[in-house]
């Protein structure tokens, strides 16, 4: 009777060990670890990208059991650390997981809540809208010091203020990223809003 061949075991993708990172916070060390397993006893090649390069505050060490984070952020560093770490065992199992660390100020605020719900624009009317805000935790000004999304119909008539008038095209939600800085502690936070543009009113 012929051998019978043994069918081929699935191959297991590589694994990682958290699929979240904790906030750093500014003047304190920051430390955190990615572990990757594989089922299979493989050992996974490791890859890791950002968005530009790594920030100079942030140390990256990769060995076989994961990606090891560490560094002390600093008043005026980014706000926020994008990284994706990829694992290849190299037989086809492949593992994406991209990660966030957001920088925060010592109290622990970082979100932006006392700027007040933007006001509905509508189409052809000509709409403003002013900074800046306050951080709800320490009462400290935050003053925006850079834009990263603005839609096509808006422009800033001075760094405090945004004005356009939206046409048809316009109509629904209209993302807003702005980069806030605590005008004390020189913490920067990313701070991202809607503002909805309705129908053109009827007579």
């Amino acid at each position: 009777m012929p051998p019978t061949d043994t069918p081929t075991p699935p191959n297991n993708a590589p694994q990682f060990s958290v699929t979240a990172l904790p906030d750093a916070v500014v003047g304190q060390f920051y430390q955190a670890d990615i572990g990757i397993t594989d089922a299979d006893g493989d050992v996974p090649t490791v890859y890791t990208s950002t968005i530009g390069t790594l920030p100079a505050w942030l140390t990256l060490n990769i060995d076989p059991g994961g990606v090891h984070l560490f560094g002390t952020v600093q008043a005026g560093d980014a706000p926020v650390v994008y990284l994706w770490v990829t694992a290849d065992d190299g037989k086809g199992g492949v593992t994406l997981q991209p990660y966030t660390i957001n920088i925060v100020n010592p109290s622990g605020s970082n979100q932006v809540g006392s700027a007040g719900t933007p006001e509905n624009a509508m189409v052809g009317v000509p709409y403003s809208y002013s900074f800046p805000v306050v951080d709800p935790v320490s009462g400290h000004s935050l003053t925006p010091t850079s834009y990263i999304q603005i839609p096509a119909w808006l422009t800033l008539a001075d760094p405090e203020h945004l004005q356009g008038v939206p046409s048809s095209s316009d109509q629904g939600p209209n993302t807003v990223s702005v980069q806030l800085t605590d005008q004390t502690t020189g913490v920067a936070q990313l701070w991202t809003f809607t503002i909805n543009v309705l129908p053109a009113s009827t007579p």
